[in-house]
């Protein structure tokens, strides 16, 4: 999230398996740099006597997510899903209207894949279906499916809004 001033601002939650959730800590960050995320974590680890955080869901920030290796690297780091599909809208919606049906299949793809062996099944028979959807920003979706696609987070607790952060 970025603020009037233009420096993003980032929460720490904790969620709980009994859907309850709460603030930790936050942070404006003014430049969105490798070295401000690990000052900003460094810090946060700090303050919770060096306990990790199990789950980290950020957007696909590359710096943060260096960072996040790097100060956390026994943490599950994964993509807000909410980012995710706002940018796919932006980098792909303009092939939505000539394939009828593509986002609901994309979503179906997506939502109701429940092992990764079925999510790489579906999703081939989706770009098979769709052949001339076949775009660098897909590709890219395909690549870092295992930061987004629920069925490769099934083992870990996220609650609802932790895989949308906070939207």
């Amino acid at each position: 999230m970025t603020n009037m001033y233009n420096m993003p601002f980032g929460s720490v939650h904790w969620d709980q398996p009994s859907w309850e959730s709460f603030m930790l800590g936050c942070a404006f960050v003014r430049q969105e740099m490798e070295t401000s995320f690990d000052w900003v974590f460094g810090a946060f680890l700090e303050a919770m006597n060096g306990r990790a955080l199990d789950n980290i869901i950020t957007d696909q920030d590359v710096a943060m997510k260096d960072s996040i290796k790097n100060i956390f690297p026994t943490s599950v780091h994964g993509c807000c899903r909410w980012h995710i599909m706002k940018k796919a809208q932006e980098k792909v919606g303009w092939l939505l209207g000539p394939n009828p049906g593509l986002s609901e299949d994309f979503n179906l793809c997506v939502d109701f894949s429940f092992t990764s062996d079925e999510f790489e099944q579906n999703w081939a028979a989706l770009m098979m279906k769709y052949e001339e959807i076949t775009h660098t920003h897909f590709e890219k979706l395909y690549e870092y499916r295992n930061t987004w696609v629920p069925c490769y987070f099934k083992h870990r607790f996220f609650s609802l809004l932790a895989v949308y952060t906070t939207r």
